[in-house]
């Protein structure tokens, strides 16, 4: 995986095979314990952690250019990514950044999972989660965010897993299914 500066308004894009994907919300598709994007007949996986560190670092334009279906796990967080850029630098862009504002409050639910935004004076983000595991149970976090000391926040953000999902993969469950989907890049 390589990361290009782009230009104003470029956006996020992941170019793999040739093929351009843009990282947006429209662009995800359902796939077991990672973040999919697919376009243009190509589709990359994992791209979490890499995109919770572009956020948390405020970084709106960049060209992430793959060889194989998927960014690299590196050790389950967004950390090593924020401490690589944060080494290579960033160059602030001459234009003012784009933004949503929410004007009231919006929720989701799925099964047991919900996410909500309100609006709000300042950003903030707090969470919980619950699991019936007693190494994880119920854990909750609320944090304010601010401009770029965020990216400490989101890259402590760690991938977790349970056996019974490994096994049910290597089972030929769900999961194994859509790992069997997944081709270099320019094949879907």
């Amino acid at each position: 995986m390589t990361l290009h500066p782009a230009e104003i308004n470029f956006g996020v894009q992941f170019r793999c095979g040739g093929q351009l994907i843009r990282a947006d919300w429209r662009n995800v598709e359902p796939s077991p314990l990672c973040t999919t994007l697919v376009g243009a007949g190509v589709s990359i996986a994992t791209v979490e952690h890499l995109l919770a560190a572009f956020a948390g670092l405020e970084l709106d334009n960049v060209l992430v250019e793959l060889s194989g279906p998927e960014v690299p796990a590196m050790d389950g967080s967004a950390a090593p990514f924020v401490e690589l850029v944060e080494r290579a630098g960033l160059v602030e862009q001459r234009a003012p950044r784009r933004a949503i504002e929410v004007m009231r409050p919006v929720r989701v639910t799925d099964g047991d999972s919900s996410a909500a935004l309100e609006p709000a004076d300042e950003f903030s983000l707090s969470f919980a989660i619950d699991f019936a595991s007693d190494a994880i149970r119920r854990s909750a976090s609320p944090s304010c965010l601010r401009r770029r000391g965020s990216s400490a926040i989101s890259a402590a953000a760690r991938t977790f897993g349970f056996l019974h999902e490994v096994e049910r993969m290597r089972a030929g469950g769900p999961g194994a299914r859509w790992l069997a989907r997944q081709r270099r890049c320019g094949e879907r």
